[in-house]
């Protein structure tokens, strides 16, 4: 990822789910995908375990969409009162009401609203948005509709917080680790696999192989996946 801090600004709108108890919850099927792709990606680099990112959402419906798009990939754990217990490749996900107090290295955000009335339910209280963009160490991804947001004045201040740094966009930026000038953009969620299906990017690796030292015929790939190429 070119910036550790970044709001992918999107116009896809929101599907209202069914409701939970007393109160309507809401999905945008978009952001899951997403979400899904670069989680995957993340992971591949190498550079952070599954258990050092966490997915953020406001509504459980959302939260239940992401579990099960990334349920063939990791197992997941929780903060459930009665403890939690991490698994390998598991990742965190949770609502942001029940992230109070915690924190994880990399966070993804999906905000899931996204309609013209600027209706943005209850993440406009100034406690949930505080937990929401307060709790990354190192890096922060927000998946959401920029206008929808603009309507509440915390968050049009935040959102000119992203614009005068130019953390904010329609599409990711990524680097290649071989290739460091070579362009990458992702804009929608297969782009990941097209434009870098190791990790990389579409050009040859050619990094020589030091167990054998002929070059690497693969596609440009993490250093992660190297390590694997040049031990198998």
């Amino acid at each position: 990822m070119r910036k550790n801090l970044f709001w992918l600004d999107h116009q896809k709108m929101e599907d209202e789910s069914n409701h939970t108890g007393h109160r309507k919850s809401f999905i945008n099927s978009w952001e899951v995908e997403m979400a899904k792709a670069l989680v995957r990606h993340l992971v591949r680099q190498g550079v952070y375990r599954s258990t050092d990112l966490a997915i953020l959402t406001p509504y459980t419906e959302q939260l239940q969409k992401l579990r099960v798009a990334l349920s063939q990939d990791f197992k997941f754990f929780s903060n459930e009162r009665n403890g939690k217990t991490k698994l390998i490749n598991s990742i965190r996900l949770a609502t942001v009401d029940n992230f109070q107090g915690e924190e994880a290295k990399v966070i993804i955000l999906s905000l899931v609203r996204s309609n013209r009335r600027q209706n943005i339910g209850f993440l406009k209280t100034i406690n949930r948005i505080n937990v929401a963009v307060s709790r990354a160490q190192h890096s922060i991804y927000l998946i959401g509709n920029a206008d929808t947001y603009r309507g509440v004045p915390i968050w049009a201040d935040i959102l000119r917080q992203f614009e005068r740094s130019k953390n904010i966009g329609k599409a990711f930026e990524l680097w290649c680790s071989r290739h460091v000038t070579t362009p990458i953009r992702y804009a929608e969620p297969d782009n990941f696999v097209r434009y870098s299906p190791e990790g990389g990017c579409l050009l040859g690796c050619n990094k020589k192989l030091e167990r054998c030292g002929h070059r690497c015929p693969s596609k440009c790939h993490s250093d992660a996946m190297y390590k694997v190429f040049t031990y198998v």
